[in-house]
């Protein structure tokens, strides 16, 4: 069976759909660590609660990806989407709206549930449309918008917008929410999101069962801590350091 090319119309909506939301997705990973000196400031949070607030978005990632895999198996990859898509833009607009610590909190781990499930989903749907021959290449394309979206998120810091903490999370929710009808209308499902039922055992099997994939998962979490440590804590504690917040950013 023949890949599809890179530049077919299919792939290529697919890819840049999904680029788009990585981006977004860059950016509201980053945008807590750009607020949190004002968050900090319009909370009275001390560091203790601040690291409540980054911990609350990283904790919701876990159950988010697991329960949005397992719902894109379901019900297709393009609706879990689309659904991760509009609950972390809606938290992200509830976060700068909280008026409490609790609300605060409550909004950053539902956002992170949101992102938790969009990225499997994003990675699953682009390599599916790319093909094995252009796997790699398509999903290292898409996944290049977390870290653009991350600059993006900066920016905002750099220009000057960081002491009024909630612009972040004003454009990091309303962009999401203003891709939904593109989602809707252009994004193609997977032809291949509905796995067989006497293949997911297998499949489990295979996941838990080598030792190579342990490792592989083990790498992954501390390479994501280290990343997740650097993108809440750094612009904080440059700050710390008497750095401005444009400087910071």
């Amino acid at each position: 069976m023949t890949s599809p090319a890179i530049n077919s119309p299919r792939v290529a909506i697919t890819i840049g759909l999904c680029f788009l939301v990585a981006l977004l997705e860059g950016l509201d990973l980053q945008a807590a660590g750009i607020a949190a000196p004002g968050m900090a400031s319009a909370f009275a949070l001390g560091k203790l609660q601040m690291g409540w607030v980054f911990s609350a978005g990283i904790l919701g990632l876990l159950p988010g990806a697991l329960v949005g895999g397992w719902l894109a198996d379901r019900v297709g990859r393009k609706r879990v989407l689309i659904g991760s898509v509009a609950l972390f833009g809606v938290f992200s607009l509830a976060t700068a709206h909280a008026w409490s610590l609790p609300s605060l909190l409550t909004a950053r781990l539902l956002t992170g549930v949101g992102l938790g499930a969009a990225l499997p989903n994003l990675i699953a749907l682009t390599s599916e449309a790319a093909g094995q021959r252009l796997r790699g290449s398509a999903v290292s394309l898409m996944y290049c918008g977390v870290p653009l979206g991350a600059a993006l998120a900066a920016g905002i810091g750099i220009a000057g917008y960081s002491g009024d903490w909630q612009r972040v999370f004003h454009v990091g929710g309303a962009g999401p929410l203003l891709i939904l009808p593109l989602l809707l209308r252009y994004l193609p499902e997977s032809n291949q999101f509905r796995a067989t039922a006497e293949a997911t055992p297998n499949l489990r099997r295979e996941l838990f069962g080598q030792g190579a994939t342990w490792l592989l998962w083990l790498s992954y979490f501390f390479t994501l801590m280290v990343v997740y440590i650097l993108i809440n804590w750094l612009p904080s504690l440059l700050v710390g350091q008497g750095f401005s917040s444009h400087d910071a950013s």
